[in-house]
């Protein structure tokens, strides 16, 4: 008895030594070239920098001041992080599988989720859950730039997708997004608007085999209350891809007071008002997107 707890003591002690040793000699740099160096190849057309990679106490891999930017627009940040803790969910090995997880701040709000797939095969199918919280669209430099136009409000829900290693428009998904409190530019005036305020916008969105179907997004705010579904046809260059949207819309009082300036906007709304609602459809690419009255 006495010889097991001895080879047991021996065998803590060596345990809490590594750990100890790992922890305190993490090789930060070369994780950092070696994580910068699996993206690039990953994903040649896109950047990624890292400020610091270090281990907390929890041993999870931190990660310090991610960006992520196009090669050919190095100042178009795709993506940033303030921090991000990346650690694996060993359970999945055991079952021969690689499954990470990974929780961190961005856009002053949190996220996470985990990501992975089969170990010893590289054409199985991987897939990723990303939960998002409070997210500030209008810090995101990036998504800016990419819609060309203003876009405020605060993003949070859940994503969840799962692909094949030859493309995410092949693989299936779906989404529950939440917008609050924020505005969208527009880019040239509809009914006498500038922008769009909404109080909030709900969105379920599906995604198979290249067609993200618009489930239902639900829309309130001060100046209109409305909703869209329809169908997205996905293409690699995302601002292809193309629209084919039906929706109304409910003028609230906000909007009455915007157009009682207005006498073309507010003849234009009483001739195709339909017991106090205006349809539409929206058509063409999401760079260029075609809006008309039905």
């Amino acid at each position: 008895m006495w010889k097991n707890k001895k080879w047991f003591a021996y065998i803590l002690y060596s345990l809490l030594l590594c750990a100890a040793l790992l922890y305190y000699r993490f090789p930060s740099e070369e994780a950092k070239d070696y994580l910068e160096g699996s993206f690039a190849r990953a994903a040649p057309q896109f950047s990624l920098s890292i400020h610091r990679v270090s281990l907390d106490p929890g041993f999870r891999i931190k990660l310090e001041k991610i960006d992520v930017s196009r090669k050919l627009e190095p100042e178009l940040f795709v993506f940033k992080a303030g921090s991000l803790f990346i650690r694996p969910r060993l359970r999945s090995f055991l079952r021969g599988k690689k499954v990470f997880c990974f929780e961190g701040t961005a856009y002053g709000g949190h996220l996470n989720g985990c990501a992975g797939g089969m170990a010893k095969r590289k054409e199985a199918p991987f897939s990723f859950s990303l939960q998002l919280e409070a997210l500030r669209l209008e810090t995101f430099d990036g998504l800016q730039r990419w819609l060309g136009r203003r876009v405020k409000g605060t993003l949070s829900g859940n994503i969840s997708c799962t692909e094949t290693t030859d493309s995410l428009l092949k693989g299936s998904g779906d989404a529950h997004l939440r917008l609050a409190k924020g505005e969208v530019e527009l880019l040239q005036p509809v009914l006498g608007l500038r922008s769009v305020k909404f109080d909030k916008i709900e969105m379920r969105v599906s995604l198979k085999s290249g067609r993200a179907e618009l489930v239902s997004a639900e829309m309130e705010g001060p100046d209109l209350k409305g909703s869209v579904t329809g169908t997205i046809i996905l293409s690699k260059e995302i601002l292809k891809s193309r629209l084919n949207l039906k929706g109304n819309v409910e003028p609230r009082r906000g909007f009455y007071q915007t157009i009682s300036n207005n006498p073309l906007s507010s003849k234009f709304f009483k001739a195709r008002a339909k017991r106090g609602r205006l349809y539409f459809s929206i058509r063409g690419i999401l760079e260029k997107p075609s809006l008309q009255f039905i």
